[in-house]
């Protein structure tokens, strides 16, 4: 598995999603994935985009981790035949042996690893090119569209007023 970190999360307002990105920690691999509303609202918090950062589901999590003597230790992401995949591991007194793997919405997995400081780990499948059909991947083509586009892309010109239509 390979470390990962957060790159970003952009809102896709024409559907009320949103495209979250990680990368690995060198840089050198990118993954995008869109999320839903909700899922983006408790993502954002986690990252202070949003006034309060608490969530009251992950406050639940890990204190049920914590009334079991443990923690949070990280999240993995995967690519799975219907899409992206998340887990989050927690570890109880017994150690890392013994720790637990519970599957979640890979943006949720994020999101609780982001809060505890765990890391966050990604399978070569979802960011590597042996990913099947990787080349063709809508995560793959999100990302490279987000190398690319800049504010201005998003400006419609005025028309009506202006010399070239009088």
């Amino acid at each position: 598995m390979t470390p990962v970190r957060v790159r970003g999360l952009h809102g896709v307002p024409r559907d009320a999603e949103a495209v979250l990105v990680v990368e690995t920690l060198a840089g050198d691999g990118r993954f995008a994935f869109r999320i839903p509303a909700g899922e983006a609202a408790r993502v954002a918090r986690v990252l202070g985009m949003a006034g309060c950062r608490r969530v009251p589901v992950y406050d639940l999590i890990g204190a049920l981790a914590a009334s079991l003597g443990g923690r949070v230790s990280g999240a993995v992401l995967e690519m799975r035949p219907g899409g992206v995949a998340g887990r989050v591991r927690i570890v109880p007194p017994g150690g890392e042996d013994h720790a637990l793997e519970i599957p979640c919405r890979p943006a949720d997995a994020i999101a609780l690893a982001l809060r505890v400081g765990a890391p966050i780990h990604a399978t070569g499948a979802a960011l590597g090119p042996s990913a099947p059909d990787s080349s063709r991947c809508e995560g793959a083509r999100v990302a490279e569209w987000l190398d690319r586009v800049r504010p201005g892309d998003f400006v419609t010109p005025i028309r009506g007023g202006d010399s070239e239509n009088a």
